[in-house]
């Protein structure tokens, strides 16, 4: 959609992150690493962009829907 918010699609811990602030990102690109029932998860970022802002580091606990950067 639209929206500039990349929201999580599930719930979990991140493990890593692959992106900062101001990063020129690509459809595709892996945003992070989500650990979810004992399983690695590559979490992608859907459109292209910039980043604005990153509101999650590692080991930070996440819910389903929660914010996980923002795109220009």
């Amino acid at each position: 959609s639209g929206s500039k918010l990349v929201r999580c699609p599930m719930p979990g811990r991140i493990v890593s992150v692959s992106i900062e602030v101001w990063d020129k990102v690509s459809a595709g690109a892996e945003m992070c690493i989500l650990e979810t029932m004992k399983m690695e998860q590559s979490i992608q970022i859907s459109r292209e962009g910039i980043v604005r802002a990153v509101f999650i580091e590692p080991g930070h606990n996440v819910a389903a829907g929660d914010p996980l950067i923002q795109l220009d």
